[in-house]
Parts: structure tokens; sequence; C-alpha cells
């Protein structure tokens, strides 16, 4: 922490020397119409600059790790441009003795310097994220216990790297009961790990029995305590570094196809491949619910309502 506030000290203070150097020598250069000029140019950077902070600046460092990028970056950049095209159109009007051709040029620096903010929030927000932290699907009921084992995972490997957890649940708790679902089911090793995750389709409860079809059609037991993966991660920060370098190979071969999807266990399966981490699979009594179907809306409800009125959450989350 020392070192970046020395470093952020010692940059700012460099920056402003040289500014300052920089203002001294056009003085002496330009004279005083000059120095005039120079005034108004740099005046214009300034309005623009702090208009589009307004949008584009350092709440952006805030927002990024509870946003998609797309939704900062675009209309960061837009607000910035609008901005840069309402100064120059003031600039216009107004009575200076200045060339107008520089008016253009000034602006358009404006909007590339805010621009170039956006960038720099943006990326000082992704190290907003430096410890152990959890991925979730925000529309899923995943139960108080699996967030227990995955709070507990998460302290165990502060200031380690390539320690992954995935909370495993029961395949008989997460199954509907308006039709058949896909599930992630898990290949666990001796040791605890994830091996593996292969999507089977079709599952259900039938018989007394929970099958899948297979390739082929047929029909497939699964045990009730297979555990199936609901999305419910654990990562440490380095997981952010390999996403990004598998996003770009991502966009390279799927990014024409507007229905393709970026997923995760599709990261982590590689990284477990290639032996560069480990996926604790975390086992969970916890119930699923989700609404898979408009049918299974109610049973959700009927089900939190339970949970409330056995005390084991409060009807309002938040006060």
């Amino acid at each position: 922490m020392l070192h970046k506030i020395i470093n952020t000290i010692g940059t700012r203070g460099i920056s402003a020397l040289l500014t300052f150097l920089i203002t001294v020598i056009i003085s002496q250069a330009l004279g005083a119409a000059g120095k005039g000029e120079q005034a108004i140019l740099l005046t214009t950077i300034a309005f623009v600059l702090i208009f589009s902070d307004i949008v584009s600046g350092k709440t952006l460092v805030y927002l990024t790790p509870i946003h998609a990028f797309s939704a900062l970056f675009l209309p960061s950049y837009l607000w910035s441009l609008l901005v840069g095209m309402f100064a120059w159109g003031i600039l216009l009007f107004l009575p200076l003795e200045i060339d107008r051709n520089l008016l253009v040029h000034v602006s358009i620096l404006a909007v590339i310097a805010s621009w170039n903010g956006v960038n720099i929030a943006i990326l000082m927000g992704k190290e907003v994220i430096n410890s152990p932290f959890a991925v979730i699907n925000a529309d899923d009921f995943y139960g108080k216990e699996s967030y227990e084992v995955l709070a507990e995972f998460l302290q165990s490997v502060e200031n380690q790297q390539n320690k992954y957890c995935m909370v495993g649940y029961r395949i008989d708790n997460t199954l509907s009961e308006s039709g058949t679902v896909n599930r992630g089911v898990c290949v666990v090793g001796s040791d605890g790990n994830l091996q593996n995750i292969v999507e089977r389709t079709k599952i259900e409860s039938k018989g007394g029995a929970i099958v899948y079809s297979d390739e082929n059609g047929l029909e497939v037991i699964l045990a009730p305590q297979t555990p199936v993966s609901m999305n419910m991660w654990g990562f440490t920060p380095d997981y952010f570094d390999y996403s990004t370098e598998f996003f770009k190979d991502f966009l390279q071969k799927e990014g024409d196809n507007l229905k393709s999807e970026f997923y995760i266990p599709t990261a982590v399966n590689k990284l477990i491949t290639e032996k560069t981490v480990t996926c604790r699979v975390l086992d969970t009594s916890a119930k699923w619910c989700g609404v898979t179907y408009p049918d299974d809306r109610p049973q959700v409800v009927l089900k939190i309502n339970e949970l409330i009125k056995r005390g084991i959450y409060p009807e309002k989350l938040f006060k």
C-alpha cells in the first residue's frame, strides 16, 4: 500500500513539474497574446474533462467490478464525445480572437484525454477484486448452507493462487417438478477435486429413479447424491488473467456467432486439464431453487416462505 502511495505522489509531482515548465516555455515563446490563447485552450480541455467525469470519471473504479464492461464502456465514451461537441459548439459562438481551426483540434484532444481516463478507471476497477471471490447466478436461490461452505473455502485460500472451488449440489436437490432439466454432472477424483464436468440433458425423476438421456437416446440412471454444478464458483484473483486470455481466443473463434456464450465451466475445464489449477468440489445439503419453467414459480415461492417460517431467513433481507 505504501509503495503505491509513494508511486502515485511521485508520478503526480513529476507531472505537475513538467506542466509548469511547459507553461513557462510557451509563455516566453508566444508572449501575452499567445499566453491568452493557451489559457483558453487549456480551459476548454479542463471543461470537457470535468463534465466528462460526471459519467466517465473515477466512479468507474467502483462500478467496474459489479457491472458488465459494455454497460460502462460505451455510455462513457458517448458521453465524453457529446461533451466535447458541446464545448466546441459553445466556443464557436463566443467572440474569441483565436484561430477557429484550433478549437476543433482542442475539443478532439479533450475527448481523447477523457477516453484515456475511462480506460484507466476501468483497469483500476479490475484491481479492486484482489482477494478470493465468488461467482453465482443472480436469479438462482442457493441456500444458506452453500454460502457457508463457500465462504469457509474462500477464507482458507486467502493469499494463495490457482485454488478454485465449486459447490456441488446433490442432483436430487436440483430437479424440477415441471419437466426435465439439463445439468453439468461432475466427475470428482479421490482427492475431492473436480476432474471434469459433463453436460447431461433431459434429467428427470422417473419411476423412483433419476435418469437422463444419453447421446443415443437411452436412459441412464444417476445416483441421487451425484454432484452437479449450479454455477456457484469460488476463485482466487488469478482467474481474471486466465479468463481474459481464454476470452480473446473465444472471440476469434466465435466472435461472429451472436448466439455463442463464454461459459465459466469451459474455462475451468481447460485449466484443470492443463493442470494449472485445482478445483475443490464442496458438498452441500442445500436445495437449489430456480425458475426453469413458468410453473416452477409457485413452488419456489412456497419453499422460500417455508424457510422464512422456520426462521432460517428473515421476511425482509434488507431494511
